[in-house]
């Protein structure tokens, strides 16, 4: 009986330390497999995280690439066609002596709203005695055509240093005082004058009201000068709308896509309030000299080649942002 009962306790130990081992076997094994389950979720976490920041990345460089394409596409477009209108001017101030002058008349209200070629000048200024205007309106005909047959040129002009201007446009009746008179036009002082002839090449304005119908242009223009001498500036008016496809498609919450021009002011945008939205000449700012350093940072690096993506903070919202250059103007798409 003493034999019995000390094998039977001995097998009830041996079942308590096995079933304690057991249990203590177990909890050690459930550890492992949740710290080896929480060690592959933060993996797969890491991993799927690092995929996404470079799909994403990789997204938003193309998407800023390619509306850099279209953007770049659509100013080239009115640039050759500035370039065109200068060589013509040329030609015909060249060849004078064998061109007798063309006629041409100020606006007046039965010009109505269709394109036409009409004569603008500076206050005080007699046109009939302009050196040039009588040849440069040889050219009425094909700058009412380049304004008819595109949907990026608001009107096209052609200022002379003499205070003189032809102009083509459908905007007549706005040049025209209240008992039905020609305005006064102060040619060499509008800002597109000054900066051809100041850049001595392409000069882009930045967003400006016209000077009589007060819609907001931005105008692009080239100085003309025959045998060294200058003699005038050849110049587009632009339409906003018609040179904004790349903005197209940026419904997504959170998306802006925005240009920048050569002095760093936003001039066309997705977004109509907020940081990135567009403002006049006289009120944008430089952003390449921001207080928000990386941001200036970013459009610098844009607007000399490529920022690549990056991470930065503006008004107190994170944004992933990337920019291209546009590079017959020498600006930048950023999408933000």
């Amino acid at each position: 009986r003493k034999v019995l009962h000390l094998v039977l306790l001995l097998l009830l130990t041996t079942g308590i330390i096995s079933t304690c081992f057991n249990l203590w076997s177990n909890r050690i094994l459930t550890d492992v497999v949740a710290a080896t389950r929480e060690d592959q979720t933060q993996a797969i976490s890491q991993i799927s995280e690092e995929t996404m920041l470079k799909i994403q990345e990789s997204s938003l460089l193309q998407m800023t690439d390619l509306r850099a394409q279209v953007a770049d596409a659509d100013f080239s477009e009115v640039v050759n066609n500035l370039y065109m209108l200068r060589t013509m001017a040329q030609g015909v101030i060249e060849n004078r002596d064998i061109l007798l002058p063309a006629s041409v008349s100020p606006p007046n209200a039965s010009m109505g709203n269709e394109i036409s070629a009409m004569v603008l000048c500076e206050e005080g200024m007699d046109y009939t005695e302009s050196e040039y205007l009588g040849h440069i309106a040889h050219l009425s005909s094909p700058m009412i055509a380049l304004c008819a047959n595109s949907d990026k040129v608001d009107g096209c002009f052609i200022g002379l240093e003499d205070g003189t201007d032809l102009s083509v446009d459908g905007e007549a009746l706005s040049k025209l005082d209240a008992e039905g008179n020609p305005l006064s036009f102060p040619v060499r002082q509008r800002p597109w004058y000054r900066g051809a002839v100041e850049a001595g090449g392409l000069y882009f304005t930045g967003i400006m009201p016209d000077a009589f119908t007060g819609r907001l242009l931005l105008t692009c223009a080239l100085p003309i000068e025959v045998e060294g001498k200058l003699v005038g500036v050849a110049g587009i008016d632009i339409i906003l709308d018609g040179v904004s496809a790349f903005l197209e498609s940026t419904d997504a919450e959170g998306l802006q896509v925005f240009t920048v021009n050569s002095e760093g002011q936003i001039i066309l945008s997705s977004e109509k309030e907020g940081p990135f939205a567009v403002q006049t000449m006289d009120q944008a700012v430089d952003l390449r000299a921001a207080e928000n350093e990386p941001l200036a940072s970013l459009v610098t690096e844009a607007l000399e080649g490529g920022s690549g993506l990056q991470l930065l903070e503006v008004e107190g919202v994170e944004y992933f942002m990337a920019g291209a250059p546009l590079s017959t103007v020498g600006w930048a798409v950023i999408t933000a």
